[in-house]
């Protein structure tokens, strides 16, 4: 997934399938919000995906030095979303959380935590 790269001075806002919304406030600052607040912005294994790709999408953006993540409504981040069943992964198998945990590490962009709410199981993790 491609997060608005072209900013300039003006606000570009994308919302996409998978729950988080992009805005690009200029083309240094980038704005990752979860979208999920009806199920306080739990994150499913699309979300984890579209995480993943966002974060790496951005190493390569030579304008872009911040990043930062915040949710929508009253919660940060609800944690894993359960409503599918818990998903126990091989720590072997690529799979979507390994993905995005891993794209936040070698992220070489400062990450910026932006908590206005509850951040709960995850939503605590990401924020070490």
């Amino acid at each position: 997934m491609k997060y608005p790269l072209e900013g300039g001075n003006t606000v570009l806002c994308r919302k996409n399938e998978n729950g988080l919304v992009l805005h690009r406030l200029d083309q240094s600052i980038l704005v990752i919000k979860i979208s999920r607040a009806e199920v306080r912005n739990a994150l499913c294994d699309a979300t984890y995906a579209a995480l993943a790709s966002t974060l790496n999408d951005a190493k390569d953006d030579k304008g872009l030095e911040f990043i930062i993540l915040t949710g929508d409504g009253e919660f940060f981040c609800g944690g894993m979303d359960l409503k599918n069943g818990f998903k126990a992964y091989d720590e072997t198998q690529d799979n979507p959380v390994h993905r995005f945990m891993c794209s936040m590490i070698e992220c070489p962009k400062v990450l910026v935590a932006l908590v206005n709410g509850p951040a709960i199981g995850i939503g605590t993790t990401l924020l070490l």
